[in-house]
Protein backbone atom coordinates (compact mmCIF):
# COMPACT_ATOMS: atom_id res chain seq x y z
CA UNK A 1 0.00 0.00 0.00
CA UNK A 2 1.07 3.21 -1.12
CA UNK A 3 1.68 5.91 1.85
CA UNK A 4 -0.28 9.16 1.63
CA UNK A 5 1.00 11.58 -0.60
CA UNK A 6 2.37 14.81 0.66
CA UNK A 7 0.43 18.05 1.00
CA UNK A 8 1.65 21.70 1.66
CA UNK A 9 -0.48 23.64 4.23
CA UNK A 10 -1.35 27.29 2.01
CA UNK A 11 -1.34 28.31 5.80
CA UNK A 12 2.26 27.41 6.42
CA UNK A 13 3.30 29.80 3.80
CA UNK A 14 5.42 32.70 4.67
CA UNK A 15 4.59 35.20 1.62
CA UNK A 16 7.45 38.64 1.33
CA UNK A 17 8.47 41.01 -1.33
CA UNK A 18 6.63 41.62 -4.19
CA UNK A 19 2.87 41.29 -4.42
CA UNK A 20 2.62 38.05 -7.09
CA UNK A 21 0.64 39.79 -8.93
CA UNK A 22 3.51 42.76 -10.04
CA UNK A 23 6.40 40.36 -9.57
CA UNK A 24 8.90 40.16 -11.52
CA UNK A 25 10.44 36.93 -10.69
CA UNK A 26 9.26 34.57 -7.53
CA UNK A 27 12.31 32.82 -5.23
CA UNK A 28 10.68 29.86 -3.83
CA UNK A 29 12.38 29.10 -0.46
CA UNK A 30 12.40 25.64 1.05
CA UNK A 31 14.27 25.17 4.30
CA UNK A 32 16.47 22.66 5.96
CA UNK A 33 14.99 19.19 8.12
CA UNK A 34 14.02 20.57 11.48
CA UNK A 35 13.56 24.16 10.52
CA UNK A 36 10.22 25.95 9.38
CA UNK A 37 9.06 28.77 6.95
CA UNK A 38 10.91 31.37 8.75
CA UNK A 39 14.55 29.98 8.56
CA UNK A 40 14.83 31.82 5.25
CA UNK A 41 13.15 34.96 5.49
CA UNK A 42 16.14 36.97 6.18
CA UNK A 43 16.44 36.30 2.19
CA UNK A 44 13.47 39.23 1.65
CA UNK A 45 15.77 41.74 3.23
CA UNK A 46 17.73 42.52 0.20
CA UNK A 47 15.60 41.59 -2.63
CA UNK A 48 15.10 44.16 -5.36
CA UNK A 49 11.13 45.82 -5.00
CA UNK A 50 9.97 43.66 -8.08
CA UNK A 51 10.85 40.10 -6.34
CA UNK A 52 8.63 37.69 -4.49
CA UNK A 53 9.51 35.28 -1.86
CA UNK A 54 7.31 32.14 -1.31
CA UNK A 55 8.17 30.18 1.67
CA UNK A 56 6.88 26.96 2.21
CA UNK A 57 6.92 24.88 5.55
CA UNK A 58 8.09 21.34 4.70
CA UNK A 59 4.94 18.69 4.85
CA UNK A 60 6.40 16.36 7.54
CA UNK A 61 6.58 17.08 10.51
CA UNK A 62 9.96 15.94 13.09
CA UNK A 63 9.44 14.46 16.41
CA UNK A 64 10.69 17.74 17.95
CA UNK A 65 7.33 19.66 16.39
CA UNK A 66 9.29 21.27 13.62
CA UNK A 67 8.62 20.60 9.72
CA UNK A 68 10.61 18.61 7.07
CA UNK A 69 10.68 17.82 3.73
CA UNK A 70 11.29 13.55 4.09
CA UNK A 71 12.21 11.60 6.76
CA UNK A 72 15.32 11.37 8.47
CA UNK A 73 18.26 9.20 7.36
CA UNK A 74 22.04 9.40 6.38
CA UNK A 75 21.96 13.56 5.63
CA UNK A 76 22.41 13.68 1.91
CA UNK A 77 21.13 10.24 0.77
CA UNK A 78 17.36 10.48 0.54
CA UNK A 79 15.49 7.72 -1.83
CA UNK A 80 14.46 8.75 -4.93
CA UNK A 81 10.60 8.13 -4.10
CA UNK A 82 11.28 10.30 -0.22
CA UNK A 83 12.47 13.49 -3.06
CA UNK A 84 10.14 12.18 -5.75
CA UNK A 85 7.27 12.69 -2.90
CA UNK A 86 8.56 16.49 -2.07
CA UNK A 87 8.49 17.64 -5.78
CA UNK A 88 5.27 16.34 -6.32
CA UNK A 89 3.60 18.06 -3.19
CA UNK A 90 5.79 21.41 -3.81
CA UNK A 91 4.50 21.20 -7.43
CA UNK A 92 0.62 20.39 -6.26
CA UNK A 93 0.67 23.51 -4.76
CA UNK A 94 2.37 25.80 -7.17
CA UNK A 95 0.10 24.97 -9.64
CA UNK A 96 -2.75 26.05 -7.32
CA UNK A 97 -1.73 29.59 -7.36
CA UNK A 98 -2.36 29.86 -10.98
CA UNK A 99 -0.21 32.00 -13.49
CA UNK A 100 2.96 33.19 -12.29
CA UNK A 101 6.10 34.75 -13.32
CA UNK A 102 9.22 32.66 -13.28
CA UNK A 103 9.80 31.13 -10.27
CA UNK A 104 13.40 30.19 -9.45
CA UNK A 105 13.54 27.44 -6.29
CA UNK A 106 16.29 27.54 -3.70
CA UNK A 107 17.04 25.80 -0.15
CA UNK A 108 19.57 24.86 2.40
CA UNK A 109 20.19 21.08 3.24
CA UNK A 110 17.00 19.14 2.49
CA UNK A 111 15.26 22.63 0.78
CA UNK A 112 17.78 22.81 -1.57
CA UNK A 113 17.76 19.25 -2.24
CA UNK A 114 14.25 19.88 -3.34
CA UNK A 115 14.94 22.75 -5.05
CA UNK A 116 17.69 21.07 -7.32
CA UNK A 117 14.97 17.69 -7.59
CA UNK A 118 12.35 20.43 -8.68
CA UNK A 119 14.89 21.32 -11.76
CA UNK A 120 15.45 17.96 -12.59
CA UNK A 121 12.38 16.77 -12.53
CA UNK A 122 11.05 20.40 -14.54
CA UNK A 123 13.13 21.64 -16.44
CA UNK A 124 10.84 23.10 -18.30
CA UNK A 125 9.53 25.09 -14.85
CA UNK A 126 11.98 26.15 -13.61
CA UNK A 127 15.08 28.72 -15.24
CA UNK A 128 17.45 28.54 -12.59
CA UNK A 129 17.58 26.82 -8.81
CA UNK A 130 20.17 27.62 -5.75
CA UNK A 131 21.10 25.45 -2.80
CA UNK A 132 22.84 26.76 0.20
CA UNK A 133 24.54 23.22 1.84
CA UNK A 134 22.10 20.81 -0.10
CA UNK A 135 22.64 17.93 -2.32
CA UNK A 136 21.03 15.88 -4.92
CA UNK A 137 19.63 12.59 -5.03
CA UNK A 138 21.72 9.50 -6.15
CA UNK A 139 19.91 8.30 -9.50
CA UNK A 140 19.57 9.28 -13.19
CA UNK A 141 16.34 11.21 -13.89
CA UNK A 142 14.18 11.49 -17.22
CA UNK A 143 14.64 15.20 -16.85
CA UNK A 144 18.15 14.98 -16.63
CA UNK A 145 19.41 15.64 -20.27
CA UNK A 146 16.73 18.18 -20.76
CA UNK A 147 18.63 20.29 -17.96
CA UNK A 148 21.87 19.26 -19.70
CA UNK A 149 20.29 20.93 -23.03
CA UNK A 150 18.67 23.99 -21.37
CA UNK A 151 21.78 24.57 -19.55
CA UNK A 152 20.33 26.45 -16.70
CA UNK A 153 22.24 28.92 -13.91
CA UNK A 154 22.92 27.51 -10.41
CA UNK A 155 24.17 28.81 -7.75
CA UNK A 156 25.46 26.10 -4.99
CA UNK A 157 27.25 27.51 -1.94
CA UNK A 158 28.71 24.83 0.35
CA UNK A 159 31.35 24.25 3.29
CA UNK A 160 33.93 21.61 1.90
CA UNK A 161 34.15 20.39 5.73
CA UNK A 162 30.25 20.31 6.39
CA UNK A 163 29.96 17.91 9.14
CA UNK A 164 26.42 16.91 8.90
CA UNK A 165 25.90 16.32 4.38
CA UNK A 166 28.24 12.84 3.83
CA UNK A 167 31.06 13.81 1.49
CA UNK A 168 30.16 11.62 -1.23
CA UNK A 169 26.74 13.47 -1.63
CA UNK A 170 28.94 16.61 -1.70
CA UNK A 171 30.91 15.27 -4.41
CA UNK A 172 27.92 13.76 -6.36
CA UNK A 173 26.23 17.49 -6.21
CA UNK A 174 28.95 19.29 -7.46
CA UNK A 175 29.99 16.93 -10.22
CA UNK A 176 26.17 16.97 -11.29
CA UNK A 177 25.80 20.83 -11.06
CA UNK A 178 29.03 21.30 -13.34
CA UNK A 179 28.23 18.47 -15.63
CA UNK A 180 24.19 19.61 -16.24
CA UNK A 181 24.20 23.71 -15.49
CA UNK A 182 25.86 26.82 -16.02
CA UNK A 183 27.00 26.42 -11.94
CA UNK A 184 28.86 29.11 -9.61
CA UNK A 185 30.29 26.76 -7.06
CA UNK A 186 31.29 28.92 -4.22
CA UNK A 187 32.83 26.55 -1.39
CA UNK A 188 32.79 28.46 1.78
CA UNK A 189 35.06 27.18 4.22
CA UNK A 190 34.27 27.23 7.86
CA UNK A 191 30.85 28.14 6.94
CA UNK A 192 29.10 25.39 8.51
CA UNK A 193 26.02 23.31 7.51
CA UNK A 194 23.70 26.62 8.74
CA UNK A 195 22.44 29.28 7.55
CA UNK A 196 24.08 32.80 7.14
CA UNK A 197 22.48 35.78 6.43
CA UNK A 198 25.37 37.04 4.16
CA UNK A 199 25.80 34.16 2.29
CA UNK A 200 21.97 33.62 1.80
CA UNK A 201 21.65 37.24 0.73
CA UNK A 202 24.52 36.35 -2.22
CA UNK A 203 22.89 33.39 -3.00
CA UNK A 204 19.68 34.71 -3.39
CA UNK A 205 20.98 37.63 -5.29
CA UNK A 206 22.72 35.68 -7.88
CA UNK A 207 19.78 33.80 -8.53
CA UNK A 208 17.79 36.92 -9.46
CA UNK A 209 20.57 37.92 -11.33
CA UNK A 210 20.91 34.55 -13.39
CA UNK A 211 17.40 34.85 -14.43
CA UNK A 212 17.79 38.59 -15.79
CA UNK A 213 20.60 37.67 -17.72
CA UNK A 214 17.98 34.53 -18.64
CA UNK A 215 15.78 37.06 -19.95
CA UNK A 216 17.75 39.27 -21.52
CA UNK A 217 19.52 36.38 -23.56
CA UNK A 218 16.12 35.21 -24.78
CA UNK A 219 14.98 38.44 -25.66
CA UNK A 220 18.26 39.13 -27.94
CA UNK A 221 17.91 35.96 -29.34
CA UNK A 222 14.23 36.59 -30.52
CA UNK A 223 15.50 39.96 -32.19
CA UNK A 224 17.82 38.04 -33.76
CA UNK A 225 15.53 35.35 -35.25
CA UNK A 226 13.07 37.98 -36.15
CA UNK A 227 15.82 41.24 -37.28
Amino acid sequence: MSPPALRLDPAGVLRLGADLRHAEVVLLGMHGYGGDQHELSGAADALPPDVALLLPRGPLTTPEGAAAWFPAGEPGSPTLAEADAAVVAVDVWLRGLGALPPVVPFGFSQGGAVALHLLRTHPDQFPAAGSLAGFTVDAVLPGDADVSRRSPPTVAVWDPDDDVVVPRAVARTHAWLVSHTRARCEPRAGMGHRVRADVLAGLCAGLVGAVAGVAVAGAEAGEVAHG
